[in-house]
């Protein structure tokens, strides 16, 4: 499809193959490149200033933002996401090219503001937290986020800006589990004129409900303003609520937050209520600073990856192997106690056969070693290498057996039980596999399996995976991207 932005047209939807819109004639392949293809934002509601779509570029899918507020000030601002957005290059922020603002003038004169940057997949975390019922993330999750977010940061205000509006619909999770800034309509740059224009007067405000400190509603934002948002975004999605759902203290203005976050240590509550401390000297004078503080709260937390990458089978630890000589020694003890009992009957009740008693022992003694020799004989068939578990997957749990026959009938009786915690061997016909950490809300990737290697993305629980491999405990997985992951943190579902 090849849709219009005219605001103003009847009848935007076009078929593909066309120049030129047939209700209002308007220019449907932009800037001789971009063609629009789908609405995202509803036309009656515009998103922000404007309306959002989604086009296509050479077969690459952008985000297209068209301006309709042909105000100065909302203009200005336009204008300014796009510059700020062409100076910051990191992973973490939509990416603009140096001709991606342009204007558009459509059939009545009236002239179309357009802004094309990359388009971030996946769904913002405003969004995430309601679609998983306001559940509250987990510390481990909240740091990995918090750390994404301050290179984020590091990288825009290490080139003079500020972003302004920090908040949890403007942070968008990928699917890979890495986070994005989105919306620097409202950055600005700390340049001598805006600390002159700071020290004199107010400064555009921008304001977002319980996100925004209280020196940038008075129009007097600076670089720490982000930080104060940073902090209040943290405090909803540890929480689940909405930082305007918490009291203040009336002595100190801090935020009283914590006992909505138990999951989580005084260490790492302590580092938000700096962030959001109500004057901006109180609050980190940089993101190195911030880094400090997360490094130091890791290093307390209790071992997580580290520590269960030797657990990936309980059974290992647990299993009792009682080695074949043991079993052979308890036998024969067992075998003499009788025969010496026997013996001793024998000489009580016989003593004046002395002789005869004696020659009857020695006799059956002599026959106890040839069957003690057969029994060791036996047990040690069954213990050969070839016989041996061989995978962790074979391990159970089971009760010490003196009876060599029952051995295998254990193993197998226990390889029928699952828990969702115990790797399974690859996916059986009709069952899938999917994430499933008990001890966080997504799953790190690696590049190779062992917990060292890279990290190559993060796995939201529930998502399904296609294992192709299964190595000492980390499944190697082909979809939804290639990489290992340890198979402790997934379980099989079959039946659905």
């Amino acid at each position: 499809m090849n849709y219009c932005i005219n605001p103003n047209c009847p009848k935007p939807e076009n078929v593909e193959t066309i120049m030129f819109c047939t209700a209002c004639g308007s220019d449907l392949l932009l800037e001789g490149c971009y063609r629009v293809t789908r609405l995202l934002s509803d036309r009656n509601k515009p998103s922000g200033f404007g309306t959002i779509y989604e086009v296509n570029d050479g077969g690459k899918v952008k985000i297209l933002k068209v301006l309709h507020n042909n105000h100065p000030k909302a203009i200005e601002l336009f204008q300014q996401e796009a510059e700020v957005l062409k100076h910051l290059k990191h992973p973490g922020i939509p990416g603009v090219e140096t001709d991606g603002y342009f204007q558009f003038p459509i059939s009545d004169g009236t002239v179309l503001h357009c802004l094309v940057m990359e388009k971030i997949e996946g769904m913002n975390l405003e969004e995430w937290l309601k679609t998983r019922r306001l559940q509250p993330i987990t510390e481990r999750a909240a740091l990995r986020w918090l750390k994404q977010l301050i290179e984020i940061l590091h990288q825009v205000h290490q080139q003079n800006y500020f972003h302004r509006d920090i908040k949890p619909a403007n942070i968008m999770l990928r699917p890979d589990g890495q986070l994005a800034l989105v919306d620097f309509g409202t950055a600005r740059e700390v340049s001598q004129t805006f600390l002159q224009k700071l020290a004199g007067q107010q400064v555009t405000g921008i304001i977002s409900a319980g996100y925004t400190p209280m020196e940038q509603v008075n129009g007097k934002a600076v670089p720490q303003s982000d930080f104060f948002a940073l902090g209040r975004t943290f405090v909803y999605l540890l929480t689940g609520k909405s930082p305007l759902a918490f009291p203040e203290n009336p002595q100190t203005g801090d935020l009283i937050w914590r006992s909505d976050a138990p999951q989580i240590s005084a260490g790492f509550a302590d580092l938000i209520d700096y962030l959001m401390q109500p004057f901006p000297a109180k609050r980190p004078q940089n993101t190195q600073e911030i880094c400090q503080r997360l490094q130091a709260i890791e290093q307390n937390l209790p071992p997580s990856e580290s520590t269960t990458q030797n657990l990936y089978n309980p059974a290992i630890s647990n299993k009792v192997n009682l080695p074949a000589e043991t079993i052979v020694s308890n036998t024969l003890a067992n075998s003499s106690s009788r025969k010496k009992s026997s013996g001793l009957k024998l000489l009580v009740g016989g003593g004046i056969l002395l002789l005869g008693c004696a020659s009857l022992i020695y006799g059956i003694q002599s026959n106890r070693n040839q069957v003690s020799s057969k029994i060791s004989g036996e047990i040690a068939s069954q213990s050969t290498p070839s016989q041996a578990i061989k995978s962790p997957e074979d391990l159970s749990i089971s009760p010490v057996n003196t009876q060599p026959q029952d051995i295998d009938t254990d193993v197998n009786s226990s390889q029928k039980e699952s828990s969702p915690n115990v790797p399974s061997p690859i996916a059986t016909p009709g069952c899938t596999i999917e994430v499933a950490d008990p001890q966080d809300t997504t799953l790190n990737v690696r590049s190779q399996p062992n917990k060292d290697s890279e990290k190559v993305g993060e796995l939201p629980n529930g998502t399904k995976i296609s294992v192709i491999k299964n190595q000492q405990g980390w499944y190697q997985i082909n979809s939804p991207f290639n990489g290992w992951v340890a198979a402790n943190r997934t379980r099989q579902i079959c039946g659905r």
